[in-house]
């Protein structure tokens, strides 16, 4: 979380599939992890993009799941 003008934000997003994928997978070093490091810095929500919008961006980032 980011303070902004007051208010908390959010400056990145984890999956269950961030640390399967990133430290699991990987046989990286848990303890020495930290969020940031397997954290996506940029993120957004289904619920600010329409359908098509949000398939282009997924398609460009090969991502599939979303918040």
């Amino acid at each position: 979380m980011e303070n902004q003008n007051g208010v908390s934000a959010p400056v990145g997003i984890v999956t269950d599939r961030d640390v399967v994928v990133k430290i699991v997978a990987t046989e990286l070093d848990q303890a020495t992890m930290t969020v940031g490091d397997i954290m996506a810095q940029e993120w957004l929500s289904k619920e600010l993009l329409d359908l098509s919008k949000l398939t282009n961006y997924e398609q460009k980032k090969e991502e599939r799941r979303r918040p």
